[in-house]
């Protein structure tokens, strides 16, 4: 789409129906619609897929191909041959490959798949495959897939367009799976032909495995090997060659170039010029016709007639004419259409782009009515000026019928925009002089324009990858890097030979086995990955043991050698044998009976033989009889001697005695003595040594029968004098009766004492064997008895009167106390109710101070007064005032002495309940 296209604000659209396609015609041209949905309008790719048939970013390129009737030599069943199904493809398609799969549109590589041709080989001839296209068509671009299960060596063509030779191809070593050719020339034909010549390797059968053959024409209005540039006719309609891109019609407004490929981009652009002729020649000023100004250079009108021509005054020192490009270009290329009539104004004019000189024409020479040049370099700018210098003699005025300046179409640079732009982006815009592209080049090229392959040895984008290491030297695929049939060279591995096999690491630009890794695994640094082999050690492993080590990384120390040799580094092996007390093939292990560091330790004494550990000296199934310990060498508790069969004696807290000599070396137990702790000490008796018993006078047992040779202590008694006396009883053989202990508690067994408890209550005494005297009673008889009826003696015991019967003012049971306050006679049963304080006397009833209360008389106030004599006196008066005082006071005094009898008889009765009666011992 040219610039001026794209900014054409209305669009008209004209569908025109051709044989097989339907074009659509816009403002931009004629577009033959390829695309499955929706029409593509270049720049702008097609966004839906292709139809079928059809290929390109515009879907442009046809496949004249595809269904055409097809032959070749002999057509091969594989049905022997079939292998199991593939389970990703679902099926596999064994039978007779025919021709006709070529050309079936489905270009899967994997022969299984049945899509695929076979040919039969006929003893050495050449295979053929041949495709009939119907009409004559101008062939330059063929494509071929071929399977992926054919060596590269047997995939060489030759092929004919109507019997004239196209080309040869040869996949290059890696496998390409797709030949892209272009023939030499574009050839006019009916028909492909495709042979596989006999090889020069062993002289091979040739087949042809052909998966697709897709030959190419291009879509209309699109012509170039590649069909990847669009026609531009002045007659819209018009289909230019399919080769050449050549218009009978010319190029479209704006276009130029043999292949119309060029834009104008001065094209209706604004212009200005120094000065504008207004002379009298036109009878109307106004007339089209007498037009002059800086526009009539670029309205497309290239005729040398009034109105078409800009014009300068004339008698101007000098003449300029600009115009402005609206945006930065690269500017090399011009056509200028000169004024017939006056083509010598045009002598000696220049050219400049944003002020930089780009052409300067002869002053001499008269120039052409239609002048083509280009700048001397390529200028970036956005305004072009045509300038007639000062110094030039005669008339300065400046007329131009048309200025064109070109630049090529987007995708298309060069000088005759014939090359088209290959950046790795494909949607980019190239640099439309150079074909630079920002994006970089596509994997596989380089170069300013990236139209060079990568150099050898190198692929990928930018070229910047470096080929791996490809057998015999092959260079690799410049696009994938990938090594003909994937062959690597030495022990090289992956997908381009850059990896080392498993089991190698690169140095120094070769693969170097991992030889001494354990696996044969180490990284790309050749640090072993699981350790070393037996035998090495180190990162890489390339050290040999030393230090006397041996086996895996050398992890192992050596045994004890003989004459104290090396062992061998990778079995541990003692080749001159072991030294003395070692034995194994390792003389890792000690001689029957030794052990220890170095094996020059007996073992003890173990249970069933005499092996132990080699280290520790441990009895694995533990010790002989009366031997202990973790090695064996200890008897066993209370054992001594050469085979421990010696009993020791009775050492302090059961420790051992000395295993050698039986000797007690921290003491005896108790009764016990001597060296070894087996005799008795003086006081014990008997083999066990106990202690003797209580001989009187402290005389020493029988130190064999421990007994006495006389009597016992006191208290003591049996023959041995070893029993206290019996319950009860104390003294000299225990003879002697216990006395009344307080509790029922034994006596002491040798003197009759009671214990600290003392004596049961009414006894008393050092042996509690002395009754309370009269008028006592309690522990030891510290109670004196109450005011018992009649002088009656208590009870020594309880303290308690006969029958309970008490004087009278007396309180019982142990009428201790007298009669509580306002109280008196018999227990304390008849009140003082007529004594004036309510205090009598506690035997009689006699009102203290013989004072009545008031209307009471007599010794006991018992006899009530007249009512004259009751009259009030002033000293009654008084009275009656401090009596409630003194009667206060006085209640106060007497439950202060009642409360303290009262605690005292309490404590007396207290005691009297928890004593017991004397016991009296039965014979």
């Amino acid at each position: 789409m040219t610039e001026r296209d794209m900014t054409t604000q209305t669009v008209t659209v004209i569908l025109l129906c051709y044989s097989g396609f339907v074009a659509v015609v816009g403002s931009q041209g004629i577009t033959d619609c390829g695309c499955t949905s929706g029409c593509s309008y270049p720049p702008i790719p097609c966004v839906t897929r292709c139809i079928t048939g059809r290929d390109g970013g515009f879907c442009h390129r046809r496949n004249i191909a595809l269904g055409r009737p097809t032959e070749q030599t002999g057509s091969f069943n594989d049905t022997a041959f079939c292998p199991p199904p593939d389970p990703h493809f679902g099926r596999n398609v064994c039978g007779v490959k025919s021709g006709s799969l070529a050309v079936d549109g489905d270009a899967d590589h994997n022969y299984w798949h049945g899509s695929c041709t076979h040919t039969i080989p006929y003893n050495n001839n050449t295979a053929r495959w041949s495709v009939n296209l119907g009409d004559s068509h101008v062939i330059s671009h063929v494509v071929i897939h071929t399977d992926d299960d054919q060596p590269s060596a047997f995939k060489t063509f030759q092929l004919f367009v109507s019997d004239q030779w196209c080309q040869n191809w040869t996949a290059q070593a890696g496998g390409h799976l797709v030949a892209d050719i272009t023939c030499v020339q574009p050839l006019t034909g009916s028909n492909l032909t495709i042979l596989s010549p006999p090889g020069p390797i062993n002289n091979y059968q040739p087949v042809l495995d052909l998966c697709e053959v897709l030959v190419y024409d291009c879509s209309d209005f699109w012509f170039g090997s590649k069909c990847d540039k669009r026609c531009h006719c002045h007659n819209m309609s018009e289909v230019c060659h399919k080769v050449t891109g050549h218009c009978l019609s010319g190029c479209a407004a704006g276009r130029a170039g043999a292949d119309c490929q060029m834009i104008n981009v001065a094209l209706d652009r604004k212009a200005v010029q120094s000065s504008t002729y207004t002379g009298s020649v036109c009878v109307s000023k106004t007339s089209p016709q007498c037009a002059t100004s800086a526009g009539q250079a670029v309205d497309g009108d290239t005729r040398s007639i009034n109105g078409s021509c800009s014009y300068t005054a004339s008698g101007q020192p000098s003449s300029s004419w600009s115009v402005d490009l609206e945006k930065t270009r690269d500017i090399h290329s011009f056509r200028i259409y000169n004024n017939k009539h006056h083509l010598d104004y045009l002598r000696g004019f220049k050219v400049t782009v944003d002020g930089a000189a780009c052409y300067q024409a002869s002053t001499t020479v008269t120039p052409s009515a239609v002048i083509d040049f280009n700048c001397t370099d390529v200028i970036s700018g956005s305004n072009v000026s045509i300038l007639l210098p000062s110094a030039l003699q005669g008339q300065h005025i400046l007329s131009l019928c048309e200025v064109e300046v070109y630049e090529c179409d987007d995708f298309k640079y060069g000088l005759d925009c014939e090359a088209t732009c290959s950046c790795n982006d494909v949607a980019e815009v190239c640099n439309k002089t150079t074909g630079y592209c920002r994006s970089g080049c596509p994997p596989g090229l380089t170069g300013q324009s990236c139209t060079q392959g990568c150099p050898s040895g190198h692929y990928g984008l930018n070229c910047s990858g470096v080929c791996g290491h490809c057998a015999g030297g092959s260079a690799c695929n410049t696009v994938t890097g990938k090594c003909p049939d994937g062959l690597c060279d030495g022990l090289w591995a992956g997908y381009r030979c850059h990896d080392c096999r498993k089991g190698t690491y690169p140095r120094d630009g070769r693969c170097e086995p991992c030889l001494t890794c354990d696996d044969d695994d180490c990284d790309i640094r050749g640090r072993c990955q699981r350790g070393c082999r037996a035998g090495y050690r180190g990162n890489m492993c390339n050290e040999t043991c030393a230090n006397n080590t041996y086996g895996a990384n050398c992890w192992f120390q050596c045994g004890a050698c003989h004459n104290n040799v090396d062992c061998d580094v990778h079995t541990g092996s003692c080749a001159g044998g072991c030294e003395s007390g070692f034995t194994g093939q390792l003389c890792q292990n000690c001689t029957a009976g030794l052990y220890g560091e170095g094996c020059n330790m007996t073992c003890g004494r173990c249970s069933n033989t005499n092996v132990c550990e080699k280290d520790t000296g441990r009895c694995p199934s533990g010790c002989q009889q009366n031997f202990d310990g973790d090695t064996c060498t200890d008897c066993v508790v209370g054992r001594y001697g050469p085979m421990c069969t010696k009993v020791c004696g009775h050492c302090l807290y059961g420790e051992n005695c000395d295993r050698t000599s039986g000797t007690c070396t921290r003491g005896c137990q108790d009764g016990w003595k001597g060296r070894m702790c087996l005799a008795c000490r003086q006081g014990y008796y008997g083999q066990t040594c106990f202690a003797c018993g209580h001989c009187l006078g402290n005389v020493t047992c029988n130190m064999t029968s421990g007994l006495c040779p006389g009597n016992c202590d006191p208290g003591w008694t049996s023959n041995y004098c070893n029993q206290g006396c019996p319950n009860g009883y104390y003294g000299d053989n225990c003879t002697l009766e216990c006395g009344n202990c307080a509790d029922s508690v034994m006596c002491n067994n040798i003197d009759g004492s009671c214990p600290a408890s003392g004596c049961a209550p009414g006894y008393k005494g050092t042996l509690c064997t002395t009754e309370c005297p009269t008028g006592f009673y309690g522990t030891n008889c510290e109670f004196p008895c109450g005011m018992c009826l009649n002088n009656a003696v208590c009870n020594k015991t309880s303290g308690l009167c006969p029958d309970g019967q008490c004087q009278d003012g007396y309180q019982p049971p142990r009428c201790h106390g007298g009669c509580p306050f306002g109280t008196n006679g018999i227990h304390c049963r008849h009140p003082c109710d007529q004594c004036l304080d309510q205090h009598c006397d506690i035997e009689t009833g006699r009102c203290n101070n013989s004072n009545c209360a008031p209307g009471w008389t007599g010794d006991l106030c018992m006899t009530a007064t007249s009512p004259s004599q009751s009259t009030i006196q002033p000293w009654g008066i008084a009275l009656a005032v401090l009596l409630p005082l003194l009667t206060v006071v006085g209640v106060g005094v007497a439950l202060w002495w009642k409360c303290r009898r009262g605690q005292k008889g309490h404590s007396d009765q207290e005691m009297a309940n928890v004593r017991r009666p004397p016991l009296h011992n039965i014979r």
